[in-house]
């Protein structure tokens, strides 16, 4: 029965982080979405100009398998070699500020920019913090679903 409890509280957590993954992708691409979308009022006669809608889609294409690999790689190697969740909030930041800085490099080739990688780390960094805040809001919601079910039984 304990090792029944065990396993179940393993897939738990994964529930966690995979819920963690796609609310996280939904809320920064809502986020990026309404940042790119050109008002009615302001668009220019001829020109195509996505919607919000189209500009969401989009976005999540690009921005929900970043979450899904990364983002959830990360907090499993975190809750790995660590419990506090300082030194998870450290590993995270890092990881998010590490990957979009390699990205960066990566993307600029020969043409290196400061200013270019020093935005996509705060990027990164910015990713990698939403991540972390709505894994910690859905781990206490579980927590206190569990053990409001556990005192019921």
């Amino acid at each position: 029965m304990v090792k029944w409890r065990k396993g179940r509280a393993k897939w738990g957590i994964q529930l966690v982080r995979f819920i963690a993954a796609i609310a996280s992708s939904v809320i920064l691409t809502a986020l990026l979405s309404s940042l790119l979308y050109t008002p009615k009022d302001e668009l220019e006669h001829g020109v195509y100009h996505f919607g919000w809608t189209e500009l969401f889609i989009i976005n999540v294409m690009y921005i929900a398998p970043i979450y899904l690999t990364l983002g959830i790689g990360v907090s499993w190697t975190a809750a790995q070699y660590t419990r506090s969740k300082f030194k998870k909030l450290q590993a995270y930041v890092l990881s998010g500020a590490g990957n979009a800085g390699l990205i960066a490099i990566l993307a600029m080739q020969d043409d290196f920019v400061l200013p270019a990688l020093l935005l996509s780390i705060l990027i990164g960094t910015v990713v990698a913090l939403v991540y972390w805040i709505v894994e910690v809001v859905l781990e206490r919601l579980f927590k206190n679903k569990r053990h409001v079910h556990q005192a019921r039984a």
